[in-house]
């Protein structure tokens, strides 16, 4: 790209034409002509406005404020500053890994053997490990108002004991503090008694559960049988419904793991009518690609009916619609881009930093700190635990600075690319898109680059039809900004 020319990217939709300008991180709709103008690059194309010239138009963006050409020039990341204090007193979330044994064999789990990061073992955390692993938590976590404590698998309710021991031990050492409690577990071990005990200790917990009995069977499967766990699981929420309502209502959420072999809308129908989930919220996505050689490949109906439900979800959202029609597996993609747009129009961006970092990482081990079964520290539960690059400490010897910041400042490795890019702000690539196990390999990002700046777009192009449209979402513009160019901006 030349860095002479404009840091923006050009899209359009349905509505009309629109610039996305990278230094301010605003959404402008502006006039085909000028879109053409602009997209072309050449001061010679020929065209007009009605009421101004093109140059005319371009001219006032320019002394609005838009169209710069700035790029980053120094890559750091704004907390890095910040690094060594946020270990020491602000960790938030720490996830134990308890076990790694399971009852089930899904073919997609990392666990499967499929993936180059883990595989099922006989491997447990004893109980000093975990003793040592909260008593570091509360340590280094003096300035987080609440704390949170996950118990991960393997499937972390095959030692429900241990769990118990742990939340004892927690609630003695906490001196008082919220401890907020999360699991993920495949739902075939719960019982009264484990529910009863995660009501009275206010644990948060996730089920997987990938849509009915056909899709659900085809993959979750009990360990040394073909037999499926769907009926398990059902059986097992009916017990819940039944005589944990309330607590059904208030901590239990679900998790989706689409295979897009299969069709979607089999899968949305039994979500949105089965009497037990259709008003559950539904974490939903792909099958994880990370670590392996899985290549994903799409029932050919799956890409048409998952749009037709993404229309539906909004005409619901702009009230068009009953919300009952609006489909819960599409719930991620609205949080998304309500994250990644929402009140972003009245923010005030003048230009980018010249030292800054790319969207992506977040800071190592501050939100999601997961120690593994032997009690090594790695960034989250995504990460592959047979990496050297991605282990970041471990309960004796703590958190390694130094390998936390290369972590945090990934762009260091990919800052030529990175920083011409116009997806900048809105990049989700971290350290596990890049782990190369011993080192940090730029060029796994080949594939994904594309993807991030196409999944990008297509948030952008959403936004801009909700807009359109009348949703309001988060904050809209005021008068003022509306009325600044003559075809206001989005």
């Amino acid at each position: 790209m030349d860095n002479e020319m404009p840091f923006i990217h050009l899209f359009s939709t349905s509505e009309g034409y629109y610039l996305h300008d990278v230094n301010t991180d605003k959404i402008l709709k502006i006039p085909e002509p000028v879109f053409a103008r602009l997209q072309s690059g050449r001061s010679d194309v020929e065209c007009s406005l009605d009421s101004c010239s093109v140059d005319e138009y371009i001219d006032n963006l320019k002394n609005n404020g838009f169209l710069k050409n700035n790029r980053v020039e120094e890559v750091e990341h704004p907390m890095t500053p910040y690094l060594e204090y946020c270990h020491r007193s602000k960790i938030g979330h720490m996830t134990l890994q308890i076990t790694q044994r399971c009852n089930l064999r899904c073919g997609y789990c990392v666990y499967s053997g499929d993936y180059n990061n883990r595989a099922h073992s006989q491997k447990e955390m004893d109980f000093d490990t975990a003793k040592k692993a909260i008593d570091y938590l509360i340590a280094h976590s003096r300035d987080s108002k609440d704390i949170s404590i996950g118990f991960y698998g393997g499937e972390p309710l095959l030692r429900f004991n241990f769990i118990k021991k742990c939340v004892e031990y927690a609630e003695q050492k906490a001196e008082g503090r919220i401890i907020n409690y999360t699991t993920t577990t495949n739902g075939t071990l719960i019982t009264e008694e484990k529910v009863l005990f995660f009501e009275q200790h206010d644990f948060s917990i996730t089920i997987s559960l990938d849509g009915p009995e056909n899709i659900h069977d085809r993959h979750r499967r009990f360990a040394g049988s073909d037999e499926g766990s769907f009926k398990t699981i059902i059986a097992n929420l009916n017990m819940l419904i039944g005589k944990f309502p309330t607590y059904y209502n208030a901590h239990v959420l679900f998790n989706t793991v689409m295979d897009p072999t299969n069709k979607f809308s089999e899968i949305n129908e039994f979500v949105r009518n089965h009497e037990m989930l259709k008003e559950r919220h539904f974490n939903a996505g792909l099958i994880d690609t990370r670590y392996s050689d899985i290549v994903l490949n799409f029932n050919e109906d799956y890409i048409a009916e998952w749009e037709y439900e993404k229309f539906k979800y909004f005409l619901a959202k702009l009230g068009w619609i009953k919300d009952s029609v609006a489909s819960q597996l599409l719930d991620t993609v609205f949080a998304t881009i309500e994250r990644q747009r929402g009140g972003k129009q009245t923010t005030q961006m003048d230009k980018l930093p010249k030292k800054t970092h790319r969207a992506g990482p977040c800071v190592p081990g501050m939100f999601r700190l997961f120690v593994n079964v032997e009690g090594d520290f790695y960034p989250c539960e995504r990460i592959s635990e047979k990496s050297t690059i991605t282990c970041i400490g471990n309960l004796i010897e703590g958190i390694n600075l130094k390998k936390a910041e290369r972590i945090l400042n990934l762009e260091r490795e990919t800052s030529t690319r990175c920083c011409n890019c116009w997806a900048y702000l809105y990049c989700t690539a971290c350290i596990g898109e890049l782990d190369g196990m011993d080192s940090i390999l730029p060029e796994l990002r080949k594939n994904g680059c594309a993807r991030i700046r196409k999944e990008t777009e297509e948030i952008f192009k959403d936004y801009c039809m909700l807009r359109e449209l009348g949703y309001d979402l988060i904050a809209e513009m005021t008068v003022e900004s509306r009325e600044t160019l003559k075809e206001g901006g989005l």
